[in-house]
């Protein structure tokens, strides 16, 4: 059973221990989600027993990282800085031109410790609050290890800062996965960030709660990708949350092919005139994954864009659920904001519920959403096959056409292999003949595109 022990233990510094504490009361408070919650009428977890769940540990230590750590699924070695976490303990490699920058990169307890006049300032800002939720609350109380990433004013990072959290089995039972991510760029400042969840290794199951928070100064820019491909014996509960300044802009793409019951949120704040964000997600689930997308584009102040683009295809019995709200505050005159998510269904069985809502309570504003759920459109199969592409290679011509106006949004080529290998991976046992087709277009003119190039480079 978690406890105020576990918190004393952990040698933090001893506001951060304090503030846990009052965390941990909020943890105690809240009940687990249940059907009765709006939130979560789509996902059940009354089987969940955090109690049962063995905490992280030992306190991080910064140690330089093996090669195949700060390596991508691909192989290949990535630029700038890359912290591993797996459990408390945190590796860390840096990066010289990171730090000539006066870019920060550091696991977060340590940061709370060496740099309190940064984190605390921060951490109390509260971007995403314990009373957001039990999960928020359990990683809020019980966090260990961490990244602080911080970008000092007007400094264009050089090169990408990489998180990567790892499985690691767990001697008391199923562990407990609670990394927290806490990025500040500075007014003029720009990153590119990544957050991987990965396979470490054998465990005898797990729940992840994580939590990123992204606070963006006036006229700072930030890419952020996530990259959630938890082995299916773990159960994922997310919150990344921007918070813009003026005259921002943020990229948030997320790509989720692991887990075997995952609920995200995605959020952004537009509290500064003038800014943009786009929220992009591709989700991919076979057998009997459960996603759950849940999105905000809060717009506080006037003259904001936001747009959304999820997509999930999804064979066996995958299950995908969206939920997504346009929020316009009553200052935010001039608002545009738009919302799409668009579902592939590869077999039968698999099932994917869509429901896009607005909130808008200023009277000058451009607001649009949809959402569709089809097959495999038939009529770009036959012209595939028709040109001399074999039946499956066709099939996953169009898969990947569907996912690429997701995919070209990432500003990182090796990341976008990366995402198009785990589409390869995800499609390699798939049955041809078991794909449904539609006659219409369901898949869209993206695929449309993407099927015609692939026919003409083939040489048909």
């Amino acid at each position: 059973m978690p406890t105020a022990e576990h918190i004393s233990a952990s040698g933090l510094p001893g506001w951060l221990q304090a503030r846990k504490l009052t965390d941990l009361e909020v943890f105690e408070q809240l009940p687990m989600p249940s059907s009765g919650m709006e939130d979560w009428r789509r996902t059940d977890v009354s089987d969940l027993d955090l109690a049962r769940l063995t905490l992280p540990g030992a306190r991080a230590s910064s140690i330089a990282a093996r090669d195949a750590e700060r390596s991508g699924p691909n192989g290949h070695e990535r630029e700038g800085a890359t912290l591993l976490q797996r459990g408390a303990e945190t590796w860390l490699t840096a990066s010289e031109e990171l730090s000539r920058q006066g870019v920060l990169v550091i696991p977060l307890e340590e940061a709370a410790a060496q740099h309190p006049e940064l984190v605390q300032r921060y951490l109390e800002h509260e971007v995403v609050p314990a009373a957001a939720g039990k999960f928020a609350a359990y990683n809020a109380a019980f966090w260990r290890g961490g990244a602080f990433v911080y970008v000092p004013r007007g400094v264009e990072a050089a090169a990408p800062v990489w998180c990567r959290v790892a499985t690691a089995p767990a001697a008391g039972g199923p562990e407990a996965i609670l990394p927290r991510s806490l990025v500040v760029l500075e007014d003029g400042a720009s990153l590119i960030f990544s957050e991987e969840y990965v396979d470490g290794g054998e465990t005898s199951g797990a729940v992840s709660s994580a939590i990123t928070e992204i606070v963006l100064g006036d006229g700072a820019r930030i890419q952020y990708l996530v990259l959630q491909q938890w082995p299916h014996n773990v159960d994922h509960f997310a919150t990344h949350r921007v918070h813009l300044g003026r005259d921002c802009h943020a990229e948030l793409v997320i790509a989720a092919t692991g887990a075997g019951r995952s609920k995200t949120y995605m959020e952004v704040a537009l509290h500064g005139s003038g800014s943009t964000a786009r929220i992009s997600g591709l989700v991919l689930g076979d057998g009997r994954q459960h996603f759950d997308y849940q999105s905000l584009q809060d717009h506080f102040a006037p003259n904001c864009t936001s747009d959304l683009l999820v997509k999930g295809a999804l064979r066996d019995e995958a299950v995908s659920i969206y939920s997504g709200l346009i929020k316009i505050r009553k200052d935010a005159q001039h608002s545009d904001a738009y919302q799409a998510n668009r579902n592939l269904l590869l077999s039968d069985k698999a099932k994917a519920d869509t429901m896009p809502k607005l909130e808008i309570e200023a009277n000058d504003v451009r607001c649009t959403h949809g959402a569709t759920v089809g097959q495999v459109d038939q009529e770009q199969l036959f012209y595939l096959r028709s040109r001399g592409v074999p039946l499956r290679e066709a099939q996953n011509v169009l898969i990947h056409g569907f996912f690429q106006p997701v995919i070209d949004r990432i500003a990182l080529p090796q990341v976008r292999d990366e995402i198009h290998d785990a589409i390869d991976h995800e499609l390699s046992g798939l049955d041809p003949a078991a794909i449904p087709t539609s006659p219409g277009h369901g898949a869209g003119p993206a695929a449309t595109a993407a099927s015609v190039a692939a026919a003409e480079t083939a040489g048909a």
